[in-house]
């Protein structure tokens, strides 16, 4: 694992989910506020058909 870190170019994994949490960040914030809105109403959509999946399981 750490030979894979280090080919990334991070020291641990902690700087990889830095990274990847800055990253996701600054996507975040360059959304404009209707992507953001759209974005918001895709992930409750989702939420809601895991919710309704769960339902019908036994």
């Amino acid at each position: 694992m750490k030979k894979l870190l280090g080919d990334l170019g991070f020291d641990s994994s902690e700087a990889l989910t830095e990274f990847i949490t800055t990253k996701r960040e600054a996507d975040q914030a360059s959304l404009s506020e209707v992507e953001r809105r759209e974005q918001a109403a895709e992930d409750k959509l989702r939420a809601a058909e895991a919710r309704e999946a769960q339902a019908r399981r036994p």
